[in-house]
Formats: C-alpha cells, sequence, structure tokens
C-alpha cells in the first residue's frame, strides 16, 4: 500500500506556487470556470479575489477552492475555481469592453499564509499575488479566448545600517558560512532576513547566546518580540530561527507582512542582548561576561577569571525601501495561453 507523505510543514517551508497554467472548462449552466492549480506550504491559508490593483475587493469572479495533501513532502494541493459569470462580470469594474464581439477583464487572486489560525494581516508570513489579464470573444457565447498571468514582484531592498555600543557587531550575512556579505542583496516581504553577531575586542570572547530580541517599527506601532530569555518566542519557532556556531550567532527571521502594510516603507529598529562566554572558538568556558575584559598580568593572564555576568546589549536599525513603480522589474513571470 503506498503512504501518504508526512503532512507537518517543512521548517521555515512558507512556499506559494502555481503549478501550472490554468485551464477552462464549462459548468452545467455553460458558464466557464477558471481552474487555477496551487501549491502551498501546509499552513493556514486563506485565497482572496481583488481588483488588478490587488488592494481593492472584487465580488468577481465567484471564488472557490479546496485542498488536499500534496505528494511533496510538507504540502498542500489547493484548487481553485473561478465561475465567469458573463451579467456579473460586464456589471463590475473589472471589465472593460474593446468591441461589441470583444472585450476583457482583470483581476487578482490572493493568496497568503499565516502564522496561526488568527488569520489577520498582522500575522500573515507570505503573500503571494496573481495578475490574471483575460480576453473575451462573444461571438459564440462568452469564451475565454486567452489568458495572461503576471505574477507581481516588487523590489524592496533591505539596507542594514549598524548603531552599536560595545564590541558586538551585528551585519548581514551568508546563513551557512556566516561571512558577512560583500554586496547585500534585494530583500522581499516575507524573505529571511539572515543577521549575524559577533563579538571582535578579543580572541577570548565569544558569543555564547542569543538573550532577547525585538522588532519594532515606531511609525506603524509594530512589534515582533523574536526571542525572550534565550529561546524563541512561543508559537514563533517556524518565522524565527538561531544558531550558535564557534562563537557567532546566527538569527534568521521571516519579515511578517504586518511592517509592510503602510504606504511608506518606514525602518524597523531591531534591540537585544547576549550572553558572552570567557573563551576561543577552540574552547568555550560558558561564564557570563559583560563588555569589558580585564586583563590580567602576565603571571596570572592565562587563568579562567570568573567576571560580573551582565547581558551585552545591540542595536540594529533594518532600513525598509518602497518597492519600485513600474519598469521592466515589476512582473517577473509572464504565463500566456490560448483557449479556444
Amino acid at each position: 500500500m503506498q503512504m501518504n507523505p508526512p503532512t507537518d510543514p517543512l521548517s521555515m517551508s512558507w512556499n506559494i506556487s502555481q503549478t501550472s497554467p490554468p485551464t477552462t472548462v464549462y459548468n452545467t449552466d455553460g458558464e466557464p470556470v477558471m481552474g487555477i492549480p496551487l501549491l502551498l506550504s501546509n499552513r493556514e491559508y486563506d485565497v482572496k479575489v481583488f481588483q488588478d490593483d490587488c488592494e481593492t475587493s472584487s465580488s468577481v469572479p465567484d471564488l472557490d477552492y479546496h485542498d488536499s495533501i500534496s505528494s511533496t513532502m510538507g504540502f498542500i494541493d489547493v484548487d481553485v475555481d473561478l465561475t465567469i459569470n458573463q451579467a456579473d462580470i460586464e456589471a463590475s469594474d473589472i471589465w472593460n469592453t474593446t468591441s461589441e464581439l470583444d472585450g476583457s477583464f482583470s483581476f487578482c487572486l490572493s493568496t497568503s499564509l499565516y502564522l496561526n489560525e488568527t488569520k489577520t494581516e498582522d500575522n500573515i508570513v507570505r503573500k503571494q499575488n496573481f495578475i490574471f489579464n483575460v480576453d473575451v470573444d462573444k461571438r459564440a457565447g462568452f469564451n475565454l479566448s486567452s489568458i495572461a498571468t503576471f505574477i507581481p514582484n516588487p523590489e524592496v531592498n533591505d539596507d542594514f545600517i549598524v548603531s552599536l555600543d560595545g564590541d558586538v557587531i551585528a551585519y548581514q550575512c551568508d546563513p551557512n558560512t556566516l561571512d558577512p556579505l560583500s554586496v547585500s542583496p534585494a530583500l522581499q516581504p516575507f524573505d529571511i532576513l539572515n543577521i549575524c553577531l559577533e563579538e571582535t575586542s578579543n580572541i577570548n570572547i565569544t558569543i555564547n547566546n542569543i538573550q532577547d530580541l525585538s522588532l519594532e517599527q515606531s511609525a506603524t506601532f509594530t512589534s515582533f518580540v523574536a526571542i525572550v530569555d534565550g529561546s524563541v518566542k512561543d508559537g514563533y519557532e517556524e518565522v524565527v530561527s538561531t544558531s550558535c556556531v564557534s562563537g557567532k550567532c546566527l538569527v534568521q527571521i521571516i519579515l511578517i507582512n504586518a511592517f509592510f502594510s503602510s504606504a511608506v516603507a518606514s525602518p524597523i529598529d531591531v534591540t537585544g542582548s547576549v550572553i558572552l562566554a570567557f573563551g576561543n572558538s577552540r574552547r568555550l568556558v560558558d561564564v557570563p561576561v559583560e563588555t569589558y575584559f580585564v586583563r590580567g598580568t602576565k603571571e596570572n593572564e592565562e587563568e579562567e577569571r570568573q567576571l560580573d555576568g551582565t547581558n551585552v546589549e545591540f542595536e540594529l536599525t533594518i532600513d525598509l525601501r518602497q518597492a519600485c513603480e513600474g519598469g521592466d522589474g515589476v512582473f517577473s513571470s509572464l504565463l500566456s495561453n490560448m483557449f479556444g
């Protein structure tokens, strides 16, 4: 007997994709029905229809969808059906008449993945919009003669400007090597931010653990507490990941939708603290130390010293840039298919 794949989502997996071009069938009333197959990480989700600005709600086309466990581990298949009622479409704001026998309409299908079962804007971890431009031939009914699919791909650059006290530095890094990136990539909403923390004043002091870390966007009163008392906050394990190797610590955070909700991209302040360890990358001693390191005399400088344990604080500001308007980068994918 064939076994179904595990249904639990993969760690840090928040994927949304259209697996094939739209199809068209006709229901018992002779109305065309567009079929859109999607592949989603097995998370809380919803699907909505908007006008082609992906912001203004639209009651047409009529939306229906259902999901099933995918053959891809940790994913679900979502089948979206969009019923095209001629009278409703022609009476709506999405309809564009080109002649008595021809016309077109455009709309946006928006799919969101949520942190939990509370499906609010603030809990959106990943959102993907699909814009469909549909040409209609009215010579024989209300036939869909062609469907073009556009996937908006806003360019959002995150420039990391670090302002630190003490000897702990933060930087955008390669998550595999923990090395600083020579060129910071352009990150889109819902991408993973890779931030490395490192103590640089002395080879005998290294970061042992991240004690606290919070993100705050004061302009929108949005805050995100990622790490508390040395651990990822309960319930956020799928959007925050931490690891410490050889004295360096890596924090990976998926920026939730709330940080991009305003019309103006406002900076995010990252604050937190770390616990330092006395020792080097070859031998760590789990003794918290404060920012300064008191060097002993030549006679005793090799001895291990119990220093007063206090947290070392750090600050990091992430400047978010608005998506570029217009230009070749606005749409990243075009699928055009003819239907008779």
